[in-house]
């Protein structure tokens, strides 16, 4: 970056925390539960699916090798509010079916709770209801005010709700930390009705009779996961349903943003667009669904950091190829409201894992060395998985279970399969993730990434951050069972 790009940065940024009397600015962080980062168009998508996303990409930071944590979404999100990896913060399950629950413990300082801390207004408008509060997972931990659906909520209530929050902010002194969590690329991939689908294929009506077997329970959920009954036009048309799913939620988010133009804080206002994970859409045996493996499909995510005015504010578009993780958003968050990222007093800080990447695009800053990236899957049995098979020459899934595992680094990915052989991918040759390399790779590939494995792995023992998992009452064990049935995660 030249030298008169990042005054036009700073200068952006001090004028947006000198305004309101020396306020800092607000921060609305949108995450998009399931969105691939190769169905973005400012990732490279030619479909038009993304005309809000690519706006807000246009005038801020855009980190085009973001990899999450974990495979679904509950960990993955509290890594992106620790900046902590999976065996540090604790949480690494799903509820299961005793209706015990991994807790995001109170011993953990998250990023809600650091700025509420520090006088901001904080706020979450959630459309995955796995956040209920009465599910006890901890994600309302230091917000003011927590909305999450009962049910699944598509991403028009869900910003209805977000303009009468924008509403009450414009009378308070604080700044503001809200944020909105969209579901709607969640499998089953249904827009609403008031939608117009801009993307069809013809099926034969094949994807939607899919659809009406999932929802009266008559199709075994590893069946839509692993063979599903679709030809090729069936498959077409559920792309494009995945895609009308984005589509949607990229119109919300573009209402989202003119609420802000509208009450005058754009120019004041932070805006981060994260994923928490991708969605196998066919590659390596898995359709529609999440959790299961590490390939990028699922791990590659969508990050992006707006600062304060965008444009207006005096900040150009910058792309930033390295690799980082989502481990790293909050520390870098935090620097662009204009905090120390480096500061020792504040728990989350002190004990991150994540790294400030301010360097990567800031003229004159120290080198960040390569960040390797580690991730995890769910741990599936053997009988949940084992339906996968080798098609179209994609790897099948293999017949085993328990808790994948992967590091991420300098053009390699290295995954740990339990009861079966790993796997080893130069990412930059084969970016499908095809051809694995091993037994037979270059020592110069496997053996730094062998390293970084054995060190996660040997990390695997007593959960550090985490409290005992939490264990519901009947009732609410059955509420939670519908709530997972209907994302799909039958059991």
């Amino acid at each position: 970056m030249t030298r008169p790009v990042l005054l036009l940065l700073l200068v952006g940024l001090l004028t947006a925390c000198g305004a309101e009397g020396g306020g800092r600015p607000n921060c609305v962080l949108i995450v998009v539960d399931t969105l691939r980062a190769d169905r973005v168009g400012c990732y490279g998508y030619e479909k038009g699916t993304t005309p809000s996303i690519d706006a807000i990409a246009s005038e801020g930071i855009l980190f085009e090798n973001a990899i999450a944590q974990a495979a679904y979404t509950l960990p993955s999100m509290a890594t992106l509010f620790t900046a902590l990896n999976p065996m540090s913060h604790g949480v690494r399950r799903h509820p299961d079916t005793e209706g015990r629950v991994d807790v995001l413990s109170p011993r953990l300082e998250t990023l809600p709770e650091f700025l509420s801390a520090r006088g901001y207004a904080t706020q979450a408008v959630v459309s995955n209801s796995l956040f209920q509060k009465r599910f006890r997972v901890g994600f309302d931990a230091g917000f003011d005010v927590y909305d999450v659906g009962r049910r699944r909520r598509d991403a028009g209530p869900t910003t209805d709700r977000v303009l009468e929050l924008l509403d009450r902010n414009l009378a308070g002194r604080k700044p503001f930390f809200l944020w909105v969590h969209y579901i709607d690329p969640h499998w089953p991939y249904d827009p609403p009705e008031s939608f117009e689908r801009p993307f069809s294929h013809d099926d034969g009506g094949q994807f939607q009779r899919l659809l009406q077997r999932f929802e009266n329970k008559s199709l075994p959920r590893e069946i839509i996961n692993f063979t599903p009954p679709l030809d090729a036009d069936g498959r077409a048309a559920a792309l494009c349903a995945y895609d009308n799913e984005v589509a949607y939620v990229d119109g919300q988010i573009g209402r989202l943003m003119a609420g802000l133009e509208e009450r005058g804080l754009d120019e004041k206002t932070v805006v981060a667009v994260v994923s928490d994970h991708g969605e196998a859409l066919g590659e390596h045996g898995v359709s529609f669904a999440h959790s299961f493996t590490l390939y990028d499909e699922v791990q590659r995510v969508v990050q992006i950091i707006r600062p304060a005015g965008g444009t207006a504010g005096g900040t150009k578009a910058v792309r930033v190829g390295d690799q980082v993780r989502l481990l790293d958003f909050a520390p870098t968050l935090l620097g662009l409201l204009g905090f120390d990222p480096d500061d020792r007093d504040s728990d989350l800080l002190a004990n991150a894992e994540g790294r400030d990447l301010s360097p990567l695009w800031t003229e004159g800053a120290v080198a960040l060395d390569a960040l390797p990236a580690y991730a995890e899957s769910e741990a599936w049995s053997a009988e949940a998985v084992g339906a996968a098979g080798r098609t179209g020459g994609a790897i099948a899934l293999p017949r085993s279970g328990g808790k994948w595992k992967m590091v991420r680094f300098k053009g390699y990915k290295l995954i740990a399969i339990p009861g079966a052989e790993w796997e080893l991918y130069d990412l930059t040759e084969d970016g499908r993730e095809i051809s694995n390399l091993l037994p037979h790779a270059p020592p110069e590939a496997a053996s730094p990434l062998a390293r970084l494995m054995e060190a996660y792995l040997d990390d695997d023992g007593p959960i550090h951050g985490a409290s005992s998992r939490s264990r519901l009452d009947e009732e609410t064990r059955r509420e939670l069972d519908a709530v997972l049935d209907a994302l799909g995660y039958g059991r």
